[in-house]
């Protein structure tokens, strides 16, 4: 963990003027089975010495951030048995009678969570939030207020089961007397999380954003972009909203359309994608919403570099 205060390490890109002193956050957003993009990107920032001062996360996006914080030395590791291990029938199990409870409106959700809950429990080193070797923030949904809860201590293994709580699919999880779920409903990215917090420098790890030009054929395709499209408006609003008042550096990310979720193929395809782009923009990173060369949005496309 770096000293706080001291000065993030520089990116190659002078001409983008000062970069802030203080503290560095890494901003994890969700994008279920496909947050293995970010371990990719994770690859390529950790070798060019960036390291964080406090790590926000939400939904799928809080256990990469999870396990980065519980130890950096062997996260990369652990994340990469984890997203190339995972499978939908671990992940996602369907039982008939939950189903048909869940299709006759008896039960609020298909899945149980305890397929990711054994997941988190065998590759995380970790059981308390607090005791991270990188300070660990977990953002959460609460489905009364349909506020953002922010967890700092408690459970880590509570707390990534609620943020990954995708209603409808899983069992809400309660905590602290509050009913939660996936984090991304509240916030997704959590930069304002990361700001509040004190963080200047941000690094925001994204899935799939910003997004290539739509696809022309397949409905479920057609359907599914439609919700990223969705996703991605309200992300840059909540980016043009935080990044006056921080050095924002938005990570570039591989065009997920298409991709197959939970296969270990797709997901080692995705990391190597997402490490080569993070490597050639490293040396030219300008701050978010910079346009010009180098920046993530013009890094980000339909072709991506091999």
């Amino acid at each position: 963990m770096r000293t706080e205060n001291r000065p993030p390490p520089t990116l190659g890109a002078s001409a983008n003027g000062r970069r802030r002193p203080g503290r560095t956050a890494f901003v994890f957003a969700g994008g279920a089975a496909l947050a293995s993009i970010q371990v990719g990107m994770l690859r390529a920032v950790t070798a060019a010495g960036i390291e964080p001062d406090l790590i926000t996360g939400a939904s799928s996006g809080a256990l990469n951030g999870a396990m980065l914080a519980a130890d950096p030395a062997s996260a990369l590791g652990r994340l990469e048995e984890l997203w190339t291990g995972a499978r939908r029938r671990q992940i996602l199990p369907v039982h008939p009678r939950t189903l048909a409870g869940a299709l006759a409106g008896r039960t609020p959700h298909v899945s149980r969570s305890s397929g990711i809950r054994d997941a988190i429990e065998r590759h995380l080193p970790l059981r308390r939030i607090e005791a991270a070797a990188v300070p660990l923030h977990i953002v959460c949904a609460d489905t009364a207020t349909r506020e953002k809860v922010v967890l700092s201590h408690g459970d880590v293994v509570e707390a990534l089961v609620a943020t990954t709580a995708i209603p409808g699919l899983y069992p809400a999880v309660e905590i602290g007397g509050r009913t939660l779920v996936d984090g991304g409903l509240a916030e997704d990215p959590p930069l304002g999380t990361a700001v509040e917090l004190g963080a200047t420098t941000v690094y925001l790890f994204p899935v799939g954003w910003p997004l290539g030009p739509a696809p022309r054929k397949g409905a479920l395709v057609r359907a599914m972009d439609a919700l990223d499209w969705l996703f991605w408006s309200v992300a840059r609003a909540h980016l043009e909203r935080w990044a006056p008042e921080c050095d924002l550096y938005v990570l570039p990310s591989p065009p997920i359309t298409g991709m197959q979720p939970l296969s270990a193929r797709s997901a080692k395809r995705l990391m190597a994608d997402a490490e080569r782009m993070t490597r050639a923009w490293l040396p030219q990173a300008r701050r978010w919403p910079d346009e010009r060369a180098g920046s993530p949005r013009r890094a980000v496309g339909t072709d991506v570099p091999r």
